[in-house]
């Protein structure tokens, strides 16, 4: 015995109320769900921008770096100005 004082009659009225809860619970977890793939979607293609960004600025400071090391002793970069004001 389950010792469930329900008589099997009022068990039997209740499953359509159950199964319709049961029904809502899960539209709203399949909304969710899909909401958040698309929040996630969208997170993972704003990281791959950032990612290709990064990449540019790694690539311009290195350009940057190997200027700087190939330059003569106190030559100054090109676009700098000797003149202090």
């Amino acid at each position: 015995m389950t010792g469930n004082p329900q008589k099997p009659d009022d068990a039997a009225q209740e499953l359509p109320e159950r199964l319709a809860r049961l029904e809502e619970a899960q539209t709203f977890a399949d909304r969710e769900q899909e909401q958040l793939s698309e929040q996630l979607a969208a997170l993972q293609a704003r990281l791959g921008e950032l990612a290709a960004r990064l990449a540019r600025m790694e690539a311009s400071l290195g350009g940057l770096s190997q200027r700087l090391e190939s330059r003569p002793a106190g030559a100054p970069l090109a676009g700098e100005d000797d003149a202090v004001d």
